[in-house]
């Protein structure tokens, strides 16, 4: 079944396509710079594979992703 941004996939999946650890793709969820679902009793989150594409486009590099997430985060506190 299609969702409306695509595939889901693992955060482990997203982290292998961001050049990433885990626990960043995880922040990157928890934080809104992946869109995504989280199940609500097992508390696993799986990603829009549309998202991940989406900020490979945008973000290119590594060092862009962490200025990223440092600005999200910049933006919550």
């Amino acid at each position: 079944m299609k969702r409306k941004e695509g595939d889901l996939i693992s955060t482990g999946e997203a982290a292998r396509m961001l050049n990433v650890s885990i626990s960043t793709a995880v922040r990157y969820f928890d934080s809104g710079v992946l869109k995504g679902e989280k199940h609500p009793i097992t508390g696993w989150r799986r990603v829009y594979k549309g998202s991940v594409i989406s900020l490979l486009e945008r973000y290119r590099s590594r060092t862009n992703l962490s200025i990223l997430f440092e600005k999200e985060n910049a933006h919550s506190a």
